[in-house]
């Protein structure tokens, strides 16, 4: 699997022309069902746009070049705060359960501890077991306990620390 960071080009041209002109964009099938959170989208753009040195610090795509189709998307809630980023993703229905979230969240990890600006890699889940939980926990993360949360009142935490910083 192939992660690749959303552009404002391609963030664009789902907006403008749906998932067919981002399907031409990325060279690949979008599956139904994808976005989940489409608000995610027009939330990237205007980030990139105000931001644009902060790419690597957004949305990424999630493609199966094999396969010639996107399987989800997810990335990080933006750059490093106090040497911690917090990472979230989708799948796409069709793709659940095949591993590919697995290896999203641990691509995304790699990703962020590759930089000396980071330290701990976070991520919040509803508080209870579930398959984000399960993802989590094979990626190495360990769950922090309940904190609160915007979305939901209540969020598990999971955190992964670099090994270099234990």
């Amino acid at each position: 699997m192939q992660l690749r960071a959303a552009t404002p080009d391609d963030l664009d041209a789902y907006l403008h022309g749906g998932p067919e002109a981002l399907a031409s964009v990325l060279g690949v099938s979008i599956p139904a069902g994808w976005p989940e959170y489409p608000r995610v989208i027009e939330f990237t753009l205007k980030a990139l746009q105000e931001h644009p040195g902060q790419a690597g610090w957004w949305m990424y795509y999630f493609l199966n070049r094999e396969a010639g189709v996107l399987v989800g998307s997810g990335g990080y809630k933006g750059p490093p705060q106090d040497g911690t980023v917090e990472i979230g993703y989708e799948i796409a229905p069709g793709f659940r359960g095949q591993g590919y979230a697995t290896a999203a969240a641990r691509q995304l990890v790699d990703r962020a501890f590759r930089t000396v600006d980071v330290a701990v890699v976070e991520a919040r889940t509803l508080p209870r077991t579930n398959a984000s939980a399960t993802v989590l926990m094979k990626a190495g993360f360990v769950c922090q306990g309940i904190v609160p949360n915007d979305q939901t009142q209540q969020a598990w935490l999971w955190r992964k620390t670099r090994p270099d910083q234990t």
